[in-house]
């Protein structure tokens, strides 16, 4: 998994590398950007954004950091699903 941060636009792109495998759903592939964002030093967590009070489909996840400085979603949740678009290539994830 390849992680490119474009701060000019607020996003994130989430590149599949060759070697990696297929995820199934939005929460496994929330966890893996998670844990890759952890092993390069960022203090994160997944999370259903529902329980912080947004008003979104329960099943939506994203990412926000301990300190609450920043969040990580999908904007095309209601469209496409961002694990299938990983596994085409790469995810386009907003940064808030």
């Amino acid at each position: 998994m390849w992680i490119e941060f474009n701060f000019q636009e607020n996003s994130a792109i989430i590149r599949k590398e060759p070697n990696d495998e297929k995820v199934y759903c939005d929460s496994v592939l929330f966890y893996k950007i998670k844990i890759a964002l952890q092993k390069i030093g960022f203090d994160c967590i997944k999370r259903l954004m529902w329980k912080d009070g947004h008003l979104v489909d329960e099943r939506e996840h994203y990412i926000i950091d301990r300190k609450s400085k920043w969040f990580m979603w999908n904007p095309n949740y209601q469209v496409r699903s961002a694990y299938e678009d990983y596994n085409d290539g790469k995810v386009i994830l907003r940064l808030e």
